[in-house]
């Protein structure tokens, strides 16, 4: 192995790792990110990988110009043993790392070291975005939590790495012995990053993307989108090896369904594989233990899915058929109709019908309002929903359903009586002019400019702590538009908004932001004066806006300088009444979605302005 620059920065701060194997069309742009940062007292050890390029020509040359640059060329041995020399070469306090293709934020380890020194942290990560040839994808790293044990379970639900964007204590790697499993090429630092978390005694999050992971380079293993039988063994294996570690360390039970959650979800992937019999053979003796954990999987949505879970856990190889299309014969074949009825039933577990006042019988200062609306095609079914609604741990001030006049000329008389019965127990019938999905939203603000207001919506089943969850994060922040559900919202390489169908939907980070998109029929809680006066200019919002409630409430956030926030214990899956949704009326709703946010933006130009402070 030959190296240079060896002794000549002793105990610098950073030590930034890059392994290097054939990278030449894209280490200069690395290489420059790094030694332009704006902190300065860093050492970047690059570890040619036996490279058949020019790489290691192009890291010696940068090793002469700059004297925090070391290099060390080793025989091609794969990307783990790179980095564990890398671990085993490195005299910085702290530890990050780059890979060779991709490149990192000017100031990322100024802000990153910023944090951990000020705050006497052991770890932080920041955001990252993945990078295409046309846009720029901003993906949201697992959050912090001071729940060291909620934290690394969310982690291990998240279906990437994240040791490219950490900065962690060097002491963390060398006093355990973390480092990666060698003989692994894809996801060989999953298994880092669990101990990193479990080791570290201090964490923090950094909600901005300072990190550009390059999905351009074809030659890159991580680049290549298509699902391999080898990728897939290896993540295993990483998994596989948490597993030991964690049963060894005596806390197993913890994280154990979690860990089974993700073998079984690569093991999905190798059911869509076209591989030879011999390999598919070798499926059952993959963590077959896995399978008794399939009955608390919260990811079973679909009849299909179900199927394969069934299939699964009995080690079937058939199940790959499904892909051909012979789902009734897979179905035939293990009499599994019977099944299937049992698990998808019309309501949900924690369904029932309410059998006292749904509503509080002594009254807030700041009424607790629930309001909701819909239409004929609902309105026969609508009854479930406010089941739930009358059904909460807390129970509101009101639950409002507003209609539409114009829809039920004879009002009252046009309804069923199982709604009807309802008004018993608590329910507001009101009456409206039409302005579709908004009645649920403008009339309850201008009746009630004072009180406080949550958005359900007619299709949807919710969870009995539903109301009480969101009105304990209005107490504690009620400057900020709380929410169960948001999308992530992404920007494209030109800074522009990016379309609606790739935003990051179901996004779980807590942090306030005005790139949250708050989904209002998942449940959003607020009052009058978080919105920009505008918020009930029916003249405005049906003419930019008229069919997308959800973007007009977010711009009138942004316009009034309100950032959105998910809640803590947030309750983001949707059950719905029925999942008979039209799909190509749900591309279509995408489409008009992204004109309608064109047309509300081209209106106040002032959110682009608060979009670009949010993101600096």
């Amino acid at each position: 192995m030959e190296s240079k620059n060896i002794m000549i920065i002793m105990e610098p701060k950073i030590s930034i790792i890059v392994p290097i194997y054939n990278s030449e069309y894209y280490l200069i742009n690395c290489i420059n990110s790094i030694i332009n940062q704006t902190f300065t007292d860093f050492e970047v050890l690059l570890i040619d990988d036996g490279s058949t390029d020019s790489s290691g020509i192009i890291c010696d040359k940068f090793a002469e110009k700059d004297k925090r640059v070391r290099v060390f060329h080793k025989k091609n041995e794969g990307v783990s043993i790179a980095r564990n020399l890398g671990l085993d070469e490195a005299r910085g306090e702290y530890i990050a790392w780059v890979d060779s293709d991709d490149w990192v934020d000017p100031l990322m380890y100024e802000r990153m070291y910023k944090e951990t020194n000020e705050n006497k942290i052991d770890m932080v990560w920041c955001d990252y975005a993945f990078v295409f040839p046309d846009k720029y994808d901003y993906q949201s790293a697992v959050t912090n939590n001071s729940n060291k044990n909620a934290l690394i379970q969310a982690y291990l639900l998240k279906d990437y790495t994240m040791l490219f964007n950490t900065l962690v204590k060097r002491s963390i790697y060398n006093k355990h012995r973390i480092r990666c499993v060698e003989n692994l090429n894809y996801a060989e630092d999953f298994y880092m990053t669990v101990k990193l978390f479990y080791f570290a005694n201090s964490f923090s999050y950094i909600n901005k993307p300072f990190y550009f992971y390059n999905k351009c380079n074809d030659l890159s293993i991580t680049s290549h989108n298509a699902v391999t039988w080898k990728k897939i063994t290896d993540k295993i294996s990483n998994i596989q090896s948490i597993i030991d570690f964690f049963s060894k360390e005596g806390v197993l039970s913890v994280f154990e369904p979690y860990l089974y959650w993700r073998i079984l979800a690569n093991k999905r992937q190798m059911l869509s594989l076209k591989v030879k019999m011999k390999e598919l053979k070798r499926y059952p003796l993959i963590s077959p233990q896995s399978s008794r954990f399939l009955a608390s999987d919260p990811n079973i949505t679909s009849k299909k899915q179900y199927i394969l879970e069934y299939c699964i856990s009995r080690n079937i190889f058939l199940p790959i058929i499904l892909y051909r299309g012979y789902l009734r014969t897979i179905l035939k074949y293990f009499n599994l109709k019977h099944k299937i009825r049992n698990n998808f039933s019309k309501h949900p577990s924690f369904y029932r019908k309410v059998s006292e006042s749904g509503i509080t019988l002594i009254k807030r200062d700041k009424q607790l309002i629930v309001s909701l609306t819909s239409y004929p095609a609902r309105i026969n079914n609508i009854h479930h929903t406010i089941n739930t609604l009358l059904c909460q741990s807390i129970k509101p001030d009101q639950v409002i359903l507003w209609l539409a006049s114009e829809q039920f000329p004879n009002k009252e008389k046009d309804l069923p009586d199982n709604l009807l019965k309802l008004c018993n127990f608590g329910l507001t019938i009101e009456w409206c002019e039409d302005i579709k999905s908004y009645k649920k939203i403008v009339p309850t603000l201008r009746k009630y400019p004072q009180d406080i207001i949550v958005t359900a919506d007619d299709d949807l089943f919710y969870l009995p702590n539903w109301l009480e969850l969101l009105y304990e994060a209005y107490l504690k922040n009620p400057y900020v538009l709380n929410c169960h559900r948001a999308h992530m919202i992404r920007r494209k390489a030109d800074g522009c908004i990016d379309s609606y169908k790739n935003w990051n939907y179901s996004y779980n980070g807590h942090e306030e932001s005005y790139f949250n998109f708050g989904t209002s029929g998942s449940g959003i809680i607020f009052t009058k004066d978080l919105f920009h006066n505008n918020v009930c200019n029916d003249q405005i919002f049906m003419r930019l806006s008229p069919k997308a409630d959800d973007i007009w409430i977010w711009s009138m956030c942004i316009l009034n300088g309100t950032k959105i926030k998910v809640i803590e214990n947030n309750l983001s899956k949707l059950y719905e009444l029925s999942s008979s949704q039209n799909e190509s009326l749900y591309q279509s709703n995408k489409l008009e979605n992204d004109i309608q946010l064109l047309a509300i933006i081209g209106y106040y130009p002032q959110i682009n302005k608060n979009l670009n402070s949010d993101f600096m």
